[in-house]
């Protein structure tokens, strides 16, 4: 293989690696954006579902605030 044709292929593979890093970027962006908006969601979830758990138990304040026991 001629340096030149050697060359060619090599740009060749690069300019495709570039392309391929482009769209890894662009998922990656994609997401990150999808988890911090699913993490924004699950807290308002928390937030609304917490009271209600405590309202509908009387053992559900303790229960709620209790770490599971460690064999679980």
């Amino acid at each position: 293989m001629s340096t030149d044709a050697h060359t060619t292929d090599l740009e060749i593979r690069f300019a495709f690696l570039e392309d391929q890093l482009d769209q890894l970027s662009s998922e990656l962006a994609l997401v990150q954006r999808q988890n911090a908006r699913l993490s924004e969601e699950l807290a308002q979830l928390v937030a609304v579902l917490t009271p209600l758990l405590r309202a509908s138990s009387p053992q559900a304040p303790e229960a709620l605030d209790q770490a599971p026991p460690p064999h679980y």
